[in-house]
């Protein structure tokens, strides 16, 4: 995750940390929106991030294409 840092570097923007919170009952979603603590480095945002990510842990959807086949790679004749 290195484009946030660049274009930090580059222009001097603050780095904005964000998530919406999911409220009960459909209710619609809370903005949490806070600057960087520290030196946008790589390392810090994904601390910011994991520090988001550990106040509402059950708030985190994370998924990962792993079922994703790569350009020009046939597949195997049983998932055809």
């Amino acid at each position: 995750m290195t484009l946030a840092h660049k274009l930090a570097e580059a222009t001097g923007a603050t780095v904005l940390m964000a998530f919406g919170e999911r409220l009960p009952y459909g209710r619609g979603y809370a903005l949490h929106i806070e600057p960087l603590a520290d030196a946008p480095t790589p390392q810090a945002i994904n601390h910011a991030l994991e520090t988001l990510i550990r106040r509402k842990p059950e708030q985190y959807l994370w998924s990962y294409p792993r079922h994703r086949r790569p350009g020009g790679v046939e597949p195997p004749p049983d998932m055809a």
